[in-house]
């Protein structure tokens, strides 16, 4: 447990970072107070513009316990990013430690490369791929998360490679069609610092 003192929320989970070299920050979704407040939150989105590290944003709406199966959909060009060897790996631990199966959905160039890092990175966990041609096409997966499972999305800051900007629509349907679901939106490193592996949870 780190405790400091600092202007604001946001700013001394900044200096946090840099002060303990923090490589992945694990924070929960937002409750909205105001009507005006954004989906994720000021903290959330200041500190996706202020850092280059790992942030997950986690809804539960269940215990990960009882997840039985991981759907994570991953957009065009995320085998160009930094941070992809990580984030992967990172998902494939998550899914070994509570027994669940995983389904990846992306574009047949980024499947390709996910293929390969499962042949390479053997977890032990059942795992498919499934073509989603176009990030636009986002909601026919609501058609694919039920009950048990945890969705995860794979997005990206605005200065990435593979930012899209249909991206700019996912609160309004995470907030609309997956309100009943468990659901991490990750956002992977800029540094792509495979050396390193500590956690912050907010």
């Amino acid at each position: 447990m780190i405790s400091r003192y600092d202007a604001n929320v946001t700013s001394g989970i900044i200096h946090t970072i840099k002060e303990n070299a923090i490589t992945e920050v694990v924070m929960g979704l937002h409750h909205k107070a105001h009507f005006a407040d954004s989906f994720f939150g000021a903290k959330t989105e200041n500190l996706l513009k202020a850092t280059n590290q790992m942030i997950l944003v986690y809804k539960s709406i269940q215990p990960l316990s009882t997840i039985k199966r991981l759907i994570v959909a991953v957009p065009a060009k995320a085998e160009f990013e930094a941070g992809f060897v990580k984030w992967y790996d990172r998902v494939k631990n998550i899914s070994k430690q509570i027994g669940a199966t995983v389904s990846f959905f992306a574009d047949p160039d980024t499947l390709e490369q996910l293929k390969i890092l499962a042949r390479r990175n053997k977890f032990g966990v059942e795992t498919k791929f499934e073509v989603l041609d176009d990030w636009d096409d986002f909601l026919m997966l609501t058609r694919e998360v039920g009950d048990n499972d945890l969705f995860v999305v794979i997005s990206s800051r605005k200065t990435a490679i593979s930012y899209n900007p249909a991206m700019e629509k996912l609160p309004l349907q995470l907030s609309k069609y997956f309100a009943p679901n468990s659901f991490i939106v990750l956002y992977p490193d800029q540094f792509g610092e495979e050396d390193k592996n500590t956690s912050f949870m907010v």
